[in-house]
């Protein structure tokens, strides 16, 4: 167990390092400050660069279209396999079927 003195010693550091960011805070946001009024920019120029998506790596591109269907019950129903299980095939399964009993 740790003597007051030590903890008061811990508290006294911990509390130098909370002056120690705060001051770095101030010292950044005043310098952003700066620089927004420099370049004439306001907030809603800054909340809209915030908001931009970043670019798509050259070359990919994104997975587009419907995926098979992997199941398929009696009335027609099917599932992709993806996402949560569908309703009819809870129910059939709870009934005593297996999901391979479904396969396409």
């Amino acid at each position: 167990m740790k003597s007051p003195a030590a903890i008061r010693k811990q508290i006294a550091k911990l509390q130098a390092q909370i002056a120690a960011t705060e001051k770095s805070r101030e010292k950044a946001l005043r310098k952003i400050i700066t620089d927004m009024q420099k370049h004439d920019l306001s907030l809603s120029d800054l909340r809209d660069a915030m908001s931009v998506k970043p670019k798509r790596a050259a070359g990919r591109k994104k997975a587009t279209g419907s995926v098979p269907a992997k199941f398929r019950d009696d009335k027609g129903n099917t599932w992709s396999g993806r996402g949560r299980e569908p309703r009819w095939m809870t129910e059939a399964i709870a009934q005593g079927r297996k999901r391979s009993d479904f396969a396409i």
